[in-house]
């Protein structure tokens, strides 16, 4: 080789190492979230990387907790970003300069920002580090910027996060601070209502209270099973107020606990006969009240509601009529709702178990002939699977192979991931592919190309198009948040498993592992299947760990506080707050391991779980054998009955 091609050569050489290959590097590496690869490519391109790649490093050190690391990245990368993308730039400055202890700075670039062009989905998270930044001493700067980060708050947890942080600020001796405490106070206890702080406050108000004091006070000793007290203060709330029929349900329930049942249904009764909120309820309670010496009382009340009302009250008043009365009566009652409310819950269920009777009658043909007329009052899909399946086994019963082939095909078609699909299709009915639906696809917008996910996430969802939401449950997935995965696709799950195939990467949004870090050491703990302890979770709350139902169930297990209570002295462990994840999961699964023990199969010890040992057990007795499917339908509750389906759908998925 001469001097002058080596020359050459050596030109070409040194031109090609200088091309910016680290870019596309970069980028690889932060999408597949190889931090150490990374970290090697940033080491050796550094001095000449662009404005993106820096923030791209940037963003991938704030994500492993480098602050300083990060600091010095954005500080580059912000010469040349967009306008547009500052912003975001500097909220991740002011979070660095807060964790890593120059708050005098953090503060001046906070004021700064929320003073000038802030965008609307960092406003709330400018504010609240503001309120950090302010010193002990600053309560009114303090309560100003609670009151805006209130303002801009747009979801529970927000929300909690603001009142729990104003009613813990010191009192002051200004009627209007203390008259601000006590409103945030009651609207605390609206989202959490036990919270010990605000329930302490409030207790030490001067009385007479005000309605709203006395609802949220005996609201929270109704779910301490304090009755006496609840049903005391609850009295004291008009129906005509805010929580007004909430709390009239409440008290009349207490006054059932109590065993004040003929109180009970004089407080029942305007609930029942007159407007929406907690009328089905408290027929319910009527029916369930009706009995013995308050049979007559209860049964004039039911047939009241029944003539008056019109729609599912009325037909849930004449279904708690038929079981309440007998014979031809009784009879007369299931017909009327299914003649003047074919549509409705209450119908199906009434024709439902009419076919199983007639099936267990060995009346095979007949019970076929009742369910598909179900099928012809356009019953939703709570019912579709179960209706499509019975239907389906008739006709194996009845030998017509091709007819029963027809109904498992509809329900493969259209219930893939029911549990009756399942059971008729043991391997799957849908083929499982990679990749994303093409319908579904989409390019990655500019915050989300700048390495800040978060709020690319945060701004897909405000959108809400199919596409975007897909887009902010992969960058859910990304960000190892299955609980956010799982809350963007549940509202595409039928563009995700309604086609002709199944999507690999929909299941793993909508069957999350999550909050797996705990999850699966809590499951070893107990010698407990850990898909088990997801299948519930799914159904309790959805991953969500501020959940919490109607009758007091709290967190992402949905423990009840006395179970949570019992489980924990076991442990010999201290509960803090059911709404943290590790506490909610560790006695959660505890419970879970118990029941299982105790009923040997899953559905029954998911049965247990939800409706409570001595409803499973009678559901049990005698039905040991029983196969899956046909065990289901003697769970008596249509809660419980519902939820077990749905259980069992989570695990085999």
């Amino acid at each position: 080789m001469t001097t002058i091609v080596r020359a050459i050569s050596s030109l070409i050489l040194v031109a090609f190492l200088a091309l910016p290959l680290h870019a596309a590097d970069i980028e690889r590496l932060f999408r597949e979230r190889r931090w150490d690869e990374l970290d090697k490519v940033f080491a050796a391109a550094s001095p000449d990387m662009s404005a993106r790649e820096l923030s791209l490093a940037a963003n991938a050190f704030w994500i492993r907790g480098n602050r300083e690391e990060a600091l010095e990245c954005m500080d580059r990368a912000k010469k040349g970003m967009p306008q547009e993308i500052v912003p975001y730039a500097d909220m991740i400055r002011i979070l660095a300069l807060e964790r890593t202890g120059r708050t005098a700075d953090a503060k001046a670039e906070a004021t700064r920002l929320l003073s000038s062009k802030c965008p609307q989905d960092l406003e709330y998270f400018v504010a609240y580090a503001l309120y950090r930044l302010a010193a002990a001493d600053e309560v009114a700067p303090k309560r100003t910027l609670l009151r805006k980060m209130y303002a801009l708050s747009d979801g529970k947890a927000q929300k909690m996060q603001v009142l729990s942080e104003l009613v813990s600020l010191p009192d002051v001796k200004d009627p209007a601070r203390r008259a601000e405490t006590s409103n945030a106070c009651r609207e605390l206890l609206l989202l959490h209502p036990t919270n010990a702080k605000a329930l302490a406050i409030l207790s030490e108000s001067p009385k007479p209270w005000s309605a709203d004091i006395s609802f949220v006070v005996g609201y929270a000793a109704y779910l301490r099973r304090d009755y006496a007290k609840a049903a005391a203060l609850l009295r004291a709330v008009p129906i005509s107020s805010r929580e007004g029929r909430m709390a009239r349900y409440y008290r009349g329930y207490s006054l059932m606990r109590l065993g004040r049942g003929g109180e009970a249904l004089d407080v029942f009764s305007p609930l029942a006969l007159s407007g929406k909120s907690y009328a089905d309820s408290a027929v319910r309670r009527i029916a369930q009240i009706s009995k013995g010496s308050l049979e007559e009382r209860g049964v004039a009340l039911l047939r009241k509601v029944a003539a008056t009302r019109r729609g599912d009250m009325a037909a849930r008043a004449m279904e708690a009529l038929s079981r309440l009365l007998a014979g031809a009566e009784a009879r007369r009652m299931e017909d009327r709702v299914v003649r003047e409310y074919p549509d409705s819950e209450l119908a199906a269920d009434i024709l439902w178990k009419r076919g199983w009777k007639r099936w267990d009658d060995g009346n095979v043909a007949d019970a076929v002939a009742v369910w598909k007329k179900l099928l012809t009052l356009g019953v939703g899909a709570s019912w579709a699977p179960r209706i499509l399946h019975r239907v389906g086994r008739g006709y194996e019963r009845l030998g017509k192979k091709d007819r029963a082939a027809e109904y498992f095909n509809r329900l493969g078609r259209s219930y893939p991931l029911s549990i009756h699909a399942f059971l008729a299709f043991p391997n799957g009915v849908k083929p499982i592919v990679d990749g994303d639906p093409k319908i579904l696809e989409s390019a990655p917008g500019e915050l989300e190309r700048w390495g800040f996910v978060v709020y690319a996430k945060r701004q897909l969802l405000e959108r809400g198009t199919p596409k975007d939401l897909y887009r902010a449950a992969l960058l859910s997935q990304w960000n190892g948040d299955g609980q956010g995965a799982y809350a963007a696709a549940s509202r595409i799950s039928q563009l995700l498993v309604g086609g002709d195939a199944i999507y690999r990467t929909g299941l793993r949004f909508l069957y999350p592992q999550a909050f797996a870090d705990i999850v699966r050491p809590a499951a070893a703990r107990f010698a407990t299947d850990e898909n088990v302890v997801w299948a519930i979770m799914r159904q309790e709350s959805a991953y969500d760990p501020l959940a919490r139902s109607w009758v007091g169930a709290t967190g992402l297990m949905q423990l009840m506080p006395a179970t949570a209570r019992g489980e924990a002295k076991a442990l010999d462990v201290t509960i803090e707050s059911l709404y943290d994840v590790g506490t909610n999961v560790l006695l959660g699964t505890a419970h879970i391991a118990r029941l299982l023990r105790n009923f040997k199969r899953v559905e029954w010890a998911a049965a247990a779980y939800n409706a409570g040992s001595g409803a499973a057990k009678r559901w049990i007795a005698g039905n040991e054998s029983m196969p899956l499917d046909r065990w289901m339908e003697e769970v008596g509750y249509r809660e419980t009955n519902g939820y077990v389906r749905r259980v069992m759908a989570n695990l085999y998925v």
